[in-house]
């Protein structure tokens, strides 16, 4: 009898010395988290709809139902990690292995360092928590189905609201230099007439001689500036940061007041007269990303968003650095 207790006594003590070597995952540093949160709440704020859906989501998953609530929670999702860890299992959820989920905290603007440190994280601690699932058995999971909701189409342009399984765009690099010929901000140009990034505020303001109204974002400390122009271009400068040589920013909107047509732009279109099929029909060559009221591409280091006005012409274009 006292063998039998001795026994059982040394198996539970190898079963716990087991457990405890290979059933913990290391913590998830407060840096990583820092690193994500901010990044993430800064792509809610302004990146596109794909990645409000996956926050909203996962704001909704543990128990927020109001926008309001939904808002502030995700405003506040530093200190939330909760919403974090909610927001991390929605992206396991999708499947696709490590490179996958790497690629989505790296494409939000965090350090490669931190997003391996992220991927590493999550994937371990599935592993150690014995989820290790198949994409197949990812789409049959009972929890994924009560969380999915029919994709509506965009009623300007019929492209889908939202999509479950965003990917980083694709480069275009057999595409030329895309070149700018929009009257009243030439100097704005380099010599090849591209834009490039990042681009400091003193340097617009000198080409366009033209005061701007100013946005401040109290939360990150970026500004935007607008500034209109004699012949109604509109353009504006997002998210500028202050920096040792001034104010930089990677984000331009380049629009045309009530209304006004705005040529000059890459591919011959023009801002309030070109159609959604008339960008279709230029875009169709290479690889972009239609969702919302939007088409969106890659060339180098530069995205393109191409946004549209509701009766269905090319309302802004947007130009950001990658």
């Amino acid at each position: 009898m006292k063998k039998q207790t001795f026994m059982t006594v040394m198996f539970s003590i190898i079963i716990l010395t087991i457990q405890s070597v290979y059933g913990q995952t290391k913590q998830l540093s407060q840096e990583v988290r820092e690193d994500f949160c901010v990044n993430a709440y800064f792509n809610y704020k302004y990146g596109n709809d794909a990645f409000k859906a996956w926050m909203i989501t996962s704001a909704r998953n543990i128990g927020l139902n109001s926008i309001v609530d939904i808002e502030i929670a995700i405003e506040n999702i530093c200190k939330n990690k909760k919403l974090q860890d909610e927001f991390f299992q929605n992206v396991l959820r999708v499947g696709g292995g490590r490179g996958f989920v790497f690629q989505q905290f790296q494409s939000i603007g965090m350090s490669a360092v931190n997003a391996k440190k992220l991927t590493d994280y999550l994937i371990d601690k599935e592993i150690n928590n014995t989820q290790i699932v198949t994409q197949q058995n990812r789409t049959n999971n009972n929890e994924v189905k009560a969380n999915q909701r029919p994709v509506k189409a965009n009623e300007i342009t019929e492209y889908p609201n939202e999509i479950y399984n965003p990917q980083p765009l694709s480069d275009n690099p057999s595409l030329d230099t895309m070149k700018w010929n929009v009257q009243g901000i030439e100097e704005l140009f380099f010599s090849d007439d591209s834009i490039k990034f990042p681009m400091t505020i003193t340097k617009i303001q000198k080409a366009l001689k033209v005061e701007p109204v100013i946005e401040e974002d109290d939360y990150f400390g970026y500004k935007s500036f607008h500034w209109t122009l004699t012949n109604g271009v509109v353009l504006t400068a997002m998210n500028a940061q202050e920096t040792n040589i001034g104010w930089l920013t990677g984000w331009l909107i380049i629009e045309g007041k009530n209304g006004k047509t705005v040529s000059g732009l890459p591919f011959d279109l023009v801002i309030n007269q070109s159609t959604i099929k008339d960008v279709e029909k230029q875009l169709s060559k290479i690889k972009t990303q239609k969702i919302g009221n939007y088409i969106e591409f890659r060339k180098g280091e530069q995205d393109y968003r191409f946004e549209f006005n509701e009766d269905k012409t090319l309302g802004k274009v947007r130009i950001s650095h990658n």
